[in-house]
């Protein structure tokens, strides 16, 4: 999805399942519930809009589209008002099964945002690739977009993605920044070890 070659060790990012426990609760906990949500919210709302002013000077206003369009996501109303019925899954599921690829594509979007907001209410950190160990080809199960562009470019030589497509944000950003890119290659993680040449063409 990128044009060139780049040599050099890779670096896997492994990513944790996020387990999400399911528990009641009593009827006076309900509005602390819903502020947590809400400030979740806020604050991925924050974080977007940095990103969002990051790419601009970074990149350009095309590309700094992403994120006003992940913006648009987490200030929907409807993600709100809809968190009692799994919104935010029952969107990327029907994203997902759409065969047109641009707008399955936009199915990601919407998981880099819930996704998000899911490390909030979790208490978990979010992957971070701000500080790579050593200059490396990447290699994923997927990339975000928020992740992609909080990568230290200086030290990312390259991509390889397991999914993926051409019209993904991830394949946009890497193409804007002229990094090597190979997306949807398929099951791969398995037989990579950190730190392990690689030739990406």
């Amino acid at each position: 999805v990128s044009d060139g070659i780049a040599i050099g060790r890779v670096l896997k990012l492994k990513k944790e399942e996020r387990a999400v426990e399911a528990y009641t609760i009593c009827e006076e906990d309900i509005e602390n519930e819903i502020s947590r949500f809400t400030e979740a919210l806020e604050k991925v709302s924050c974080h977007v809009q940095a990103l969002y002013e990051s790419t601009k000077y970074k990149l350009n206003e095309s590309e700094a589209e992403i994120f006003a369009a992940h913006l648009s996501v987490v200030e929907d109303p409807m993600i709100e008002d809809g968190v009692k019925d799994r919104i935010l899954d029952e969107i990327e599921a029907l994203f997902a099964a759409l065969d047109d690829e641009y707008l399955r594509e936009r199915g990601a979007d919407v998981r880099d945002v819930g996704g998000q907001i899911m490390d909030y209410l979790l208490g978990r950190a979010s992957l971070d690739v701000s500080r790579l160990p050593y200059p490396c080809i990447i290699a994923a199960k997927d990339l975000t977009p928020s992740e992609t562009m909080s990568m230290d470019f200086s030290k990312t030589l390259g991509f390889m993605t397991e999914q993926g497509g051409r019209t993904s944000h991830t394949a946009i950003i890497s193409r804007s920044l002229e990094i090597p890119a190979v997306v949807g290659i398929g099951s791969m993680m398995e037989e990579l070890k950190d730190e392990e040449w690689v030739i990406l063409d």
